[in-house]
């Protein structure tokens, strides 16, 4: 696995497939999930609503796959809090991580953008959340994929970058 970092929006890296930082219920109103259905359109938050009632709802630490829209292959939704807006835990953003990396390399993900799960809406921290996606990325160091990290949040991506080594 090689992993790359990118301060920015997320929406527009040329990768194979994103990652969102989802609710258990599917509606994308907020965050990166609300970018993400704003440049892939409405159709990835209409399937991510129809597989939560159909097959959830999912839990915190979950995965589910919907379709990438307009923009992407695959949108691997991570279940970073159960409803939209509740805080996230990093344990929970830990398990969605390596359930996303191991569910894009089960699809044939070559790449994959990643947000700071949890970060934002969630409001977890930028330096245990850095540990925690550096423990994910070691364990599953022999993955392979290319990932690339896109947060806004400069100590976020220091972090990630300090605990890596």
């Amino acid at each position: 696995m090689k992993v790359f970092l990118f301060k920015g929006d997320l929406t527009i890296l040329d990768v194979d497939a994103v990652v969102n930082a989802a609710n258990g219920v599917g509606p994308m109103g907020g965050g990166v999930a609300y970018a993400i259905k704003k440049v892939g359109g409405h159709e990835i938050e209409q399937e991510a609503i129809r597989r939560c009632k159909e097959e959830g709802p999912f839990k915190p630490g979950q995965v589910y796959v919907t379709t990438g829209g307009q923009k992407w292959k695959h949108v691997i939704h991570a279940v970073t809090m159960m409803h939209p807006a509740e805080p996230a835990d990093y344990d929970s953003a830990g398990e969605a991580l390596a359930k996303a990396i191991k569910k894009a390399v089960d699809l044939g993900v070559i790449s994959l953008a990643v947000p700071a799960l949890g970060m934002g809406v969630g409001g977890l921290e930028p330096r245990p959340l850095a540990q925690t996606f550096a423990k994910v990325f070691k364990r599953l160091k022999d993955e392979p994929l290319n990932i690339v990290v896109s947060a806004f949040d400069k100590t976020f991506l220091m972090e990630l970058i300090s605990a890596m080594d």
